[in-house]
């Protein structure tokens, strides 16, 4: 029993929702277009299962890398918007970097600025929603937005700063300094952007973590009680996993009001 076959037994209702994808094992793109084109559905373009699973036909690895590299996009394109109907509304596709630390096809935390934009040069003529898959959710979506919608808004470049300034600093106050001296230079987004991608891919410093951590407690030195303040210290003392002293300072952030700092993407990675 085919798909095809399969698919004949669903409802009209089922029928008009379905649209299929190509996968990083099974299903390539020629193999879901042609399946698309036979039953008049919509066919979904994932980028990095594409990577992975290319349509090439090749055993030699190193060949079918080389091949799939000198592949141009812009014929899936056409062919993938083919199979939008009207009334399936716009072209949706699917946009991931690959994790570099995990095997397989696990998505990055944060989507790279240079690979997304280079991705969208090839695509936005084709006007598609971009369904982003990337660890962090909504910030990469407002990245991406802001790279296309809102270069040269300075007032984008020093809400975006505000947010990702303690990160840069966790990462070494000499990066927090630089990337300081770029946005008083009103640099363009992509550049800011391309800068804040590379100091999240560098592994934390116990040092500059600690002093990051420290200048946020200032926040709370005041207010906080006792109690907060023991387990706070403790917790740095130990140094076992960074990422309880962010939530420690996260709802103390949230239980003092202190909205500037509820606000900001030190506690998201």
């Amino acid at each position: 029993m085919t798909f095809a076959d399969n698919f004949q037994k669903l409802s009209p209702s089922a029928k008009k929702r379905l649209i299929l994808e190509n996968d990083d094992k099974s299903y390539n793109i020629e193999e879901v277009l042609e399946i698309c084109n036979k039953l008049n559905i919509p066919a979904v373009f994932d980028n990095l299962h594409h990577r992975l699973n290319p349509s090439v036909n090749c055993e030699d690895a190193k060949e079918r890398k080389r091949r799939y590299n000198q592949c141009t996009y812009q014929d899936t394109f056409k062919r993938v918007k083919a199979t939008w109907k009207e009334e399936d509304g716009a072209m949706k596709i699917h946009y991931s970097d690959k994790d570099p630390d995990k095997k397989g096809g696990a998505h990055s935390k944060f989507v790279l600025t240079e690979n997304f934009l280079n991705y969208y040069k090839k695509i936005q003529k084709y006007q598609p929603d971009i369904m982003l898959e990337v660890k962090d959710k909504d910030i990469s979506a407002i990245k991406c937005v802001n790279l296309i919608f809102n270069e040269g808004k300075r007032v984008v470049l020093y809400d975006e700063w505000a947010r990702y300034k303690y990160l840069v600093m966790e990462k070494g106050y000499d990066l927090y300094k630089k990337c300081s001296s770029l946005v008083k230079g009103n640099c363009s987004l992509k550049e800011f952007y391309s800068f804040v991608d590379a100091c999240l891919s560098m592994s934390y410093n116990e040092k500059n973590f600690k002093n990051t951590a420290l200048h946020i407690w200032g926040y709370f030195k005041d207010c906080a009680t006792d109690k907060e303040k023991r387990d706070f210290l403790n917790l740095m003392d130990e140094y076992k996993n960074p990422q309880k002293v962010k939530e420690k300072l996260y709802k103390l952030a949230v239980n003092y009001e202190r909205e500037y700092l509820v606000g900001s993407y030190y506690f998201v990675y």
